[in-house]
C-alpha cells in the first residue's frame, strides 16, 4: 500500500536525478528547493508528484471531522495548510520556516481567490503542503522511516517469536542477575537487535521450510527472506525484558534481614503479583493511550529513530549519493557506514573505560591545582560541579542525559540551559551557607544528620520498619547538600509545568484524543481523525481493540489488590489505588513531552512525596504507591515508544500487542526466579564486603529513599515548620512559567529564538545535578549543534542518510564492548594499575601530620600537604578503594573558620569516603589528650579532635585512636629567642614545675606504622596513649636548651591572665582564643591534665626531649 506514487511510477522523473545532461532537469533548482523546505531532494520530486493531484479550489463543504484531524487527504490544498497550522502551529520540532510560509498562505485572501495569476507560488505550496501530509512532517521521522509498506511482508512468523522469546529469556536472566552487582552488566536492546540479525539470516539459510497447519492457520519454520518487521518485532520484545520489573526492589528490602526483615516476601506468589500488576498495567495504560502517543505525526519519539535507523540499515539495500561536507558526493551504505562506525566505537571504548579512565572523566582543571578548593569544587568532574570546557572524551558520558544526534538541537541546548541555572543556584546556596549548606559537600545526593555524618536510617525505625518517633527526636532531623536542594526544586518545578505546557501547548491534540476516544466506544476502532501518513497506512491491518488493553488494566489492579491485601504488607488497599490514580493523570501530559522530546520526566520524587504523606511513617506502604504511580507511567511510556516502533515499521497492532504481553509475562517469570536463587544461594548478598561483588548498591539507595521518605515521612522534610518548607513555592513557580512563555512568545515571529526555549525542558535540566554535574550535560551541545545546525541545515540528504546510524552504531558498539571488557577482564580483576587508570590516586590514600605553631604571624608546618588538606575539606578525591589501612590527622584550618565546624565538616567527608570502601578495615586516627572526655572541651583544635573522634569511631571494622603528648619538635621557637640578650625562653606551661607528657614525631610516626600494621584488635574503637621516655617540666625544656646551645637561659613562665595578651603579639587575633583554651586545658585541673596518666594501653616512645631539640638545633 502507498500514498504516494511509489518510486517507480515517478520513472524516469526520477532517474533523471542522476542525468544533469537531461534539459528538462534542473538540478540546481531541485537543490535549492530541498533546502528551502527542509526535505531531501527524491522526497521533493515525490511531493511534487503528488501536488499535481491536489486542487486549490474548495470543491465540498469541511466538516469539523475533517477540519481538526491529522492531514485528512480529501481537504483542498488551503484546508491542508489551515490544519497543519491548527496542529502544528506552537510545534518547536515543526520547521518555523514553513509555519511562517503556510500562515502567510492562509492569511492571503487575494492568492486564493486568483490563482491564475501566482502559478509558481501555488505549485510551490501545493509542494509543502503533500510534503507535509503525504509524508511525516518531520525531516527526521522522514530519515529513517519510509511513507510506504508492504503488507506482504510477514511479521509475527514462528521465527521472529522463537529469537525473540529466546533473547528475552536470556536477556531477563543476564539483566536481573547481575543487576545488584556493582560493577553490573547488562545487555541492552541494541544487543539484542544487532545478535538477532545474524541469527535470523542464519534462520532463514538453513532452516527447512516445514509448512503446517495451526489453529486453521497455514504456517511455516522458515518463511524466507529474514525481514525488517520481523527483526522490529523481535527488537520490540528485546525492548520490553530490558525494563527490569520494579518489584525486585521491593521483594529485596522486604525480605532480607538487614532490611524490613518481612518473611511474606518470600512468597513466590506474593513476588509474581506485584510484578506483572505494574507492568500489565503499564502496558494497558499505554494502549489506551494511544490516541494521544502512537497515532498522532507531533509524537516523534526521538530515542526511537535510533532503533529505527540501525533496523534500516541491516534490511534497506537502497544506498542513494549524498552531497555531503567538504561537497564530496558519498556513496557508503548504512549497512558500510553502520559497521565502520561500530568497530571504531567497540575499539575506542576499551580506553575510557579500562585503559585509560581518566579520559571518561577527565579531570584536568582538579589536577592543575589540586590543593585550591574553590577550583576543584567548582571544575570537579567526581565530586565537583563540573565547569569543565573538556570534561570527557567518552560518549557514554556525552549522551548520558540526552542523545544529540537524537533529539533536536533546541531539547539539548534547553536542557542546557536548565543545568547551568542549577548550578548557578547550587553555587550561590553554598557559598551563602543558604540551609547550612556550606558545612557539606556541594555536590552529592547522600543525606546528613546534625554532625554532618550520613544519616542512619536504622537508628529511627523500630522492630517492625516503622518510624521510632522518641529515636527521631533524640537523633536528627535531615540535612541535604546545595545540589540535592537544587535537585527537588527543579523537580517540583517541573511536575506543575509539565500539566501547564500539555494544556497550553496541545490542547487541540489532546482534545482530538479525547475525541477520537470517545468516537471509538460509540461507533468501533476506526482512526478517522488520525490522517498522517503513517497512521493511514496502518489502516490496512485489523487494530487491537481497546477493550484488550482495557483488560489488562483489570488484571493488574487486581494482582497490585491481591498483592496488597492477601499478604501482611501494613499497607491500605487504596494506596493502589491512588497511585493509579497519579499514573491516569501524569502518563499523557508526560508521554507527549517524552514523545516530542526525548526527555523523560521521572516521577520517582512526586511519588516518594505523596507516598510518603498518604500513609506517614510506613516505608512499604510508601514503596507500593511509588510503583503504582511512577513505575505504572515509567512502563506505559515505554510501552508506548514500542507501540510507536510498530507504528513506524508497519507491525501489525494485534501481533504487536501479544508480543508485548508474552514478553513481559515471560520477563516477568524468568526476573522473579533469579531474583529467588540471589536471595537464597548467593551467600551475604547485599553485604559491603560480599566476594562476587553482589553488593546491591541500587537496592541500598532504594532502602534509603524508603525510609526518609516513606517512614521518616515527607512532611518532616518538606512540611509545615520542616526545614525545607519554602521549596514547595517551586510548584507555583513551575506551573506559571508554561503560561508567562506561551502569552509572551504568542505573537512573536515563528523564527524567533524564544519560541525555541521549552519551559518543561529547562526545568528538567535543573535536576540533572546531584551526584551528576555539568559535566555530563555540556559535552552534548557542541555534537548537537554540529549535527542539527551545522550538517543538517547544509546537507540534509547526507544527515538523513547517516546521522541516525552513527548513534545507533555508537550506542550499539559501547553496549557490547562493555559486556565484552566485564567478562574478559573485569569480571577476572584484570584492572590496569597506572596513573592513567588512577589520576587522582596518591595523597588520599593517607594522610600525614599537620602540627604547627604560630610564630611572627607565620604558620610554620610540619609534614603538612595543603592539597591533601583540601581533599579532606571538600571531600573531592578521598578514595580508599585500594587501602586495608588509613592513618588520619584531623589538620586545623588557618582561614578563620571555626575549628569545630571546619571539625564536622572534614570528618564527614573522611567518614563517607571510608564507607564507600568496604576494602578499609582499620582506621588509625590520630587525635589529642583529653579529646575523649564530653564536657569541658575549649574551643580550637582540641575540640576539632573531640568531634573527628566522635563521628569517626565507628566508621569501620576497627578504629584505633591515638592519644600523643605535647609534640617536642612545638619548642623549636626557642632556638630563635635565645638569640636575644640575655637569652630567654618564653613557656606557657605553669607552674615551672607542671609535668606534661611528650612525645617526639619520630615516635609518633614509628607508632603509627606498627598500629597501622599490627595483629586486629578485640576491641573498637581502642585508645592508647602516646608518650615520650618521661613527663617533662618547662624547666627540663630550659636544661636541655642550655645543654644543646651551650648558653645560660632565663626561663620566663606566661601565667593563665596574660596568655591572651603573649598569644596576641605571636598569631593572627581570630586563633587567640584557640590557643589559650588549648594551653589552659594541659594545665593543672585542665580536660587534657586530666588525661596525663597512665594505663597499660600507654605506649612509650624512645626519643628524649634533648635528643629532639638537638636533631632540630642541628637543622
Amino acid at each position: 500500500m502507498s500514498v504516494v506514487p511509489e518510486k517507480t511510477a515517478l520513472g524516469e522523473r526520477i532517474q533523471s536525478a542522476e542525468r544533469p545532461d537531461d534539459p528538462g532537469w534542473n538540478k540546481e533548482s531541485i537543490i535549492q528547493r530541498s533546502r528551502l523546505l527542509g526535505a531531501a531532494p527524491i522526497e521533493v520530486l515525490e511531493a511534487e508528484e503528488y501536488g499535481k493531484t491536489l486542487d486549490l479550489a474548495e470543491t465540498k463543504k469541511v466538516s469539523y471531522g475533517e477540519l481538526h484531524n491529522q492531514d485528512c487527504p480529501n481537504l483542498t490544498v488551503d484546508k491542508r495548510a489551515e490544519n497543519l497550522l491548527y496542529f502544528h502551529e506552537h510545534d518547536p520540532n515543526f520547521n518555523s520556516d514553513s509555519i511562517v510560509r503556510l500562515q502567510s498562505f492562509v492569511s492571503n485572501s487575494v492568492l486564493i481567490q486568483n490563482p491564475e495569476k501566482y502559478p509558481d507560488l501555488i505549485s510551490d505550496m501545493k509542494t509543502e503542503v503533500s510534503l507535509l501530509t503525504t509524508n511525516s512532517p518531520y525531516a527526521e521521522v522522514r530519515a529513517v522511516v519510509s511513507n510506504k509498506d508492504d503488507p506482504s511482508l510477514p511479521a509475527g512468523t514462528i521465527r521472529a517469536w522463537v529469537i525473540g522469546l529466546v533473547f528475552v529469556v536470556l536477556q531477563s536472566f543476564v539483566n536481573q542477575l547481575f543487576s545488584v552487582r556493582q560493577p553490573t552488566i547488562r545487555l541492552l536492546a541494541p544487543v539484542i537487535q544487532l545478535l538477532s540479525f545474524p541469527l535470523g539470516k542464519a534462520w532463514e539459510r538453513w532452516m527447512p521450510v516445514g509448512e503446517f497447519t495451526l489453529f486453521g492457520s497455514d504456517h511455516r519454520l522458515n518463511p524466507g527472506h529474514f525481514n525488517q518487521k520481523e527483526h522490529m518485532l523481535i527488537s520490540i520484545m528485546a525492548n520490553v525484558s530490558s525494563s527490569l520489573p520494579h518489584s525486585r526492589y521491593i521483594v529485596f528490602t522486604s525480605w532480607l534481614e538487614k532490611y524490613f526483615d518481612m518473611p511474606f516476601a518470600a512468597s513466590f506468589g506474593f513476588q509474581i503479583c506485584i510484578s506483572l500488576s505494574m507492568n500489565l498495567m503499564g502496558f494497558g495504560l499505554a494502549g489506551l493511550a494511544r490516541r494521544f502517543l502512537v497515532y498522532p505525526s507531533f509524537c516523534i519519539w526521538p530515542r526511537s529513530l535510533a532503533t529505527v535507523a540501525l533496523n534500516q540499515s541491516l534490511h534497506n539495500e537502497e544506498n542513494p549519493s549524498v552531497l555531503g561536507p567538504f561537497k564530496r558526493i558519498y556513496n557508503m551504505s548504512r549497512y558500510k557506514f553502520f559497521m565502520l562506525s561500530f568497530a571504531s566505537m567497540f575499539v575506542w571504548f576499551w580506553f575510557p573505560e579500562h585503559i585509560v579512565s581518566a579520559v571518561s572523566l577527565f579531570n584536568w582543571l582538579a589536577w592543575i591545582s589540586p590543593e585550591n578548593f574553590t577550583l576543584t569544587a567548582i571544575t570537579g568532574l567526581k565530586k565537583g560541579l563540573g565547569f569543565n570546557p573538556l570534561p570527557t572524551m567518552d560518549w557514554n558520558i556525552v549522551t548520558y542525559n540526552v542523545d544529540p544526534l537524537l533529539v533536536p538541537f533546541h531539547v539539548t541546548f534547553n536542557m542546557f540551559i536548565g543545568t547551568m541555572l542549577g548550578g548557578v543556584a547550587i553555587i550561590a546556596m553554598y557559598w551563602t551557607n543558604t540551609y547550612n549548606t556550606g558545612y557539606l559537600p556541594i555536590n552529592t545526593n547522600t543525606m546528613f544528620d546534625n554532625n554532618g555524618t550520613k544519616y542512619n536510617v536504622s537508628s529511627i525505625l523500630n522492630d517492625n520498619g516503622l518510624l521510632d518517633e522518641g529515636s527521631y527526636q533524640s537523633y536528627s532531623q535531615v540535612y541535604i547538600a546545595a545540589s540535592s536542594i537544587t535537585y527537588y526544586m527543579f523537580f517540583f518545578a517541573v511536575y506543575s509545568s509539565v500539566i501547564s505546557y500539555a494544556a497550553l501547548y496541545h490542547w487541540n491534540d489532546i482534545k482530538l484524543g479525547f475525541r477520537s476516544l470517545w468516537m471509538s466506544i460509540r461507533k468501533d476502532n476506526r482512526l478517522d481523525d488520525f490522517k498522517d501518513v503513517h497512521t493511514q497506512l496502518m489502516e490496512t491491518y485489523r487494530e487491537a481493540p481497546e477493550w484488550w488493553y482495557l483488560i489488562l488494566n483489570i488484571v493488574g489492579i487486581a494482582l497490585g489488590v491481591a498483592s496488597v491485601a492477601g499478604w501482611p504488607t501494613h499497607t491500605n488497599v487504596g494506596t493502589v489505588f491512588f497511585g493509579i490514580a497519579l499514573a491516569i493523570i501524569f502518563t499523557i501530559p508526560t508521554g507527549i513531552i517524552f514523545a516530542t522530546t526525548g526527555i523523560e520526566v521521572e516521577y520517582n520524587v512526586l511519588a516518594e512525596f505523596i507516598g510518603g504523606a498518604w500513609q506517614p511513617g510506613n516505608a512499604l506502604a510508601m514503596n507500593f504507591f511509588k510503583g503504582f504511580g511512577y513505575v505504572t507511567v515509567a512502563h506505559a511510556l515505554d510501552f508506548a515508544n514500542d507501540l510507536k516502533l510498530g507504528h513506524y515499521l508497519k507491525v501489525p497492532q494485534r501481533q504487536t500487542f501479544w508480543c508485548q504481553t508474552v514478553a513481559t509475562i515471560v520477563s516477568a517469570l524468568v526476573c522473579t526466579g533469579v531474583m529467588n536463587f540471589q536471595i537464597t544461594r548467593i551467600p551475604n548478598i547485599c553485604e559491603t564486603d560480599q566476594k562476587d561483588k553482589f553488593s546491591c548498591p541500587g537496592v541500598e539507595s532504594y532502602y534509603t529513599a524508603a525510609v526518609l521518605f516513606g517512614s521518616l515521612g515527607a512532611r518532616k522534610v518538606f512540611g509545615a515548620d520542616a526545614q525545607y518548607t519554602a521549596l514547595l513555592a517551586a510548584f507555583p513557580v513551575g506551573l506559571a512559567f508554561p503560561i508567562i512563555h506561551y502569552y509572551a512568545t504568542r505573537r512573536l515571529p515563528k523564527t524567533h529564538w524564544l519560541t525555541k526555549i521549552h519551559p518543561v525542558v529547562i526545568l528538567s535540566g535543573g535536576h540533572t545535578w546531584s551526584p551528576y554535574n555539568l559535566g555530563y550535560m555540556w559535552p552534548a551541545v557542541l555534537p548537537g549543534w554540529i549535527s542539527w545546525v551545522v550538517i543538517r541545515k547544509r546537507y540534509l540528504g547526507f544527515w538523513s542518510k547517516y546521522n541516525y546510524v552513527l548513534s545507533a552504531a555508537w550506542s550499539t558498539g559501547i553496549a557490547i564492548a562493555a559486556v565484552v571488557i566485564f567478562f574478559a577482564v573485569s569480571y577476572h580483576g584484570a584492572d590496569i594499575n597506572w596513573i592513567g587508570n588512577n589520576p587522582d590516586k596518591g595523597s588520599s590514600l593517607l594522610f600525614t601530620a599537620s602540627i604547627g605553631i604560630y610564630q611572627k604571624s607565620q604558620l610554620s608546618l610540619l609534614n603538612t600537604a595543603t592539597s591533601r588538606l583540601q581533599s579532606v575539606r571538600t571531600g573531592v578525591g578521598l578514595d580508599f578503594s585500594r587501602s586495608d589501612a588509613v592513618l588520619y590527622v584531623p589538620t586545623p584550618t588557618n582561614d578563620g573558620t571555626d575549628q569545630g565546624e571546619f571539625a564536622v565538616q572534614t570528618a564527614r567527608n573522611v567518614k563517607n569516603a571510608l564507607e564507600s570502601a568496604p576494602s578499609v578495615k582499620r582506621l588509625l586516627l590520630l587525635s589529642s589528650m583529653g579529646s575523649r572526655y564530653d564536657h569541658g572541651i575549649p574551643p580550637g583544635i582540641l575540640r576539632l579532635n573531640h568531634i573527628s573522634d566522635k563521628i569517626l569511631k565507628d566508621c569501620v571494622l576497627e578504629v584505633v585512636i591515638v592519644k600523643p603528648g605535647y609534640f617536642q619538635e612545638n619548642w623549636t621557637h626557642v632556638f630563635e629567642t635565645i638569640q636575644a640578650e640575655p637569652p630567654v625562653i618564653y613557656s606557657v606551661i605553669t607552674p615551672e614545675h607542671h609535668q606534661i607528657p611528650m612525645v617526639s614525631i619520630v615516635d609518633v610516626g614509628e607508632s603509627c606504622a606498627n598500629a597501622l600494621l599490627a595483629e586486629p584488635n578485640e576491641v573498637s574503637p581502642y585508645y592508647y596513649a602516646l608518650y615520650g621516655p618521661r613527663h617533662y617540666t618547662a624547666l627540663d625544656v630550659k636544661e636541655a636548651v642550655e645543654e644543646i646551645s651551650g648558653k645560660k637561659v632565663n626561663l620566663i613562665s606566661i601565667e593563665k591572665d596574660h596568655l591572651a595578651d603573649f598569644f596576641a603579639q605571636q598569631i593572627p587575633s581570630a586563633y587567640v582564643q584557640d590557643f589559650v583554651g588549648m594551653t589552659i586545658a594541659a594545665l593543672p585541673g585542665g580536660v587534657m591534665a586530666g588525661d596525663f596518666g597512665s594505663s597499660e594501653s600507654t605506649v612509650y616512645g624512645k626519643t628524649e626531649l634533648v635528643e629532639a631539640l638537638g636533631n632540630l638545633y642541628t637543622k
